[in-house]
């Protein structure tokens, strides 16, 4: 009987990690059918969308000085213009507001990217719709959001691991967060706990394998469904 409870506790410690799989995906075409499914099981009110902004929203695909060379760093966020990742991206995320949805932008970028942020985010590319997450429920400005600091976990300890430290650096404005290089996982409860907001689902995307990782981490022991998409169309 030992060995069957053993065996038990095994599969089905399996099976939860298991399910904290991510979605790599090349294409959006992937992602909303997803939303779409969580918004006829749950309603679209409980569900919430998340996404990133770097090569995941907008890319910056050229961007050269005057004297020709290219611009590299944190100065191409300034002096450069960014394009949508793929075409149709802002229709299909402006349809699924209208159609009840939650969205908001996270970003590891900090305070000092806000401005050019807003910017490239409203920039028009033709016909198609900007990317716009002012919407309800949320507050326009939420500045010092506390959200705890992270460190690499040792042998046998489950992510995240945390220094008992804290940082209230980020800041949540216009619908998007500026998470200032923290655990985007952690940064997302907090900022849901400053909102008062709570969702049965929640899908997020971005291009970085530790962002992804990070917020399946935050929400492993969590009755909230939540799909994660690693986007990788854009990255090197």
């Amino acid at each position: 009987m030992k060995s069957l409870l053993l065996l038990l506790g095994f599969i089905l410690s399996f099976n939860s990690f298991a399910k904290a799989q991510v979605t790599e995906t090349f294409s959006y075409g992937e992602v909303f059918p997803v939303i779409e499914d969580l918004g006829k099981t749950y309603g679209p009110s409980q569900v919430l969308v998340v996404f990133d902004i770097d090569d995941t929203l907008l890319v910056i695909e050229h961007c050269k000085k005057p004297d020709g060379s290219m611009t590299r760093g944190i100065g191409k966020f300034f002096h450069c213009a960014s394009e949508h990742t793929e075409i149709e991206l802002s229709t299909r995320i402006k349809k699924i507001q209208k159609d009840g949805f939650d969205t908001i932008a996270l970003t590891a970028r900090g305070l000092n990217l806000i401005k050019v942020t807003q910017r490239e985010l409203a920039r028009e590319h033709g016909s198609r719709a900007i990317f716009d997450f002012d919407g309800k429920p949320f507050r326009k400005d939420l500045q010092k959001i506390v959200v705890p600091r992270t460190r690499k976990c040792k042998r046998g300890e489950v992510a995240p691991c945390l220094t008992g430290k804290t940082t209230d650096k980020p800041r949540f404005l216009n619908g998007v967060m500026y998470a200032q290089g923290n655990h985007k996982g952690l940064a997302l409860q907090r900022l849901l706990k400053e909102l008062g907001a709570s969702y049965k689902a929640i899908v997020f995307v971005d291009d970085r394998k530790k962002n992804t990782s990070n917020v399946y981490d935050a929400y492993r022991e969590s009755s909230v469904e939540v799909e994660v998409f690693l986007y990788l169309l854009h990255r090197d």
